[in-house]
């Protein structure tokens, strides 16, 4: 795993929670357990911040600052969810594709 970029917040929507979200940020939490979680739509500050975790809103994917967010991807892009960008940030992707042969489903 490489070396991470630590966080104070996380930020997901509102509303039902998915499991995509839900893993990635228990995943984050598992790395950062002082870091605190609200499901709200980012700021445009928060999303510029790489010390805030978006996850799977905010309608970018920039991972150097933590902008973990699949949606705007076109239909053709390789299958990604809010779970894979985190594992990816992590470094760690590949590997947890080989352990858990479900997240190529959660993917899509």
């Amino acid at each position: 795993m490489k070396a991470l970029t630590p966080f104070r917040l996380i930020i997901t929507h509102a509303g039902r929670a998915h499991r995509d979200d839900l893993y990635a940020c228990g995943l984050l939490l598992a790395l950062h357990p002082q870091a605190i979680l609200e499901r709200r739509v980012p700021t445009p500050e928060e999303l510029d911040d790489s010390a805030v975790a978006v996850v799977d809103v905010g309608a970018r994917h920039e991972p150097e600052r933590l902008n973990l967010d699949h949606h705007q991807f076109p239909a053709a892009a390789d299958p990604a969810c809010a779970l894979t960008l985190a594992l990816r940030w992590m470094g760690v992707e590949g590997t947890a594709r080989v352990l858990w042969p479900w997240l190529a489903t959660a993917a899509r």
